[in-house]
């Protein structure tokens, strides 16, 4: 998944892969925002929650995975990115979705 020079790479199991593949190509933000990886990454989980929920569960344990949140609290994990209000706001969401 990638927007501007941001891109994350999603390890996703072969059941849900053209699934999330498919959900990839409809992903759409707003082309004039850039974003981090910690903030695409839940833009899609976002995106995939509206539209698969096993699909959002695979993206919700890659970006546990990418980003250590089984060996840290989620809130720690969001302060180490040094994220606005907005962009917190919007990861801590996106993760409390499921």
């Amino acid at each position: 998944v990638a927007h501007g020079a941001t891109a994350i790479e999603l390890v996703i199991s072969s059941e849900l892969y053209d699934i999330v593949q498919e959900l990839a190509t409809t992903f759409d933000v707003d082309s004039k925002q850039e974003f981090t990886a910690i903030e695409l990454h839940a833009l899609f989980l976002r995106h995939c929650k509206v539209h698969n929920e096993n699909a959002a569960l695979a993206v919700l344990g890659a970006f546990c995975k990418d980003f250590d949140v089984p060996a840290a609290n989620i809130h720690v994990v969001v302060q180490q990115q040094d994220l606005s209000e907005e962009a917190a706001r919007l990861v801590l969401n996106a993760y409390y979705l499921l």
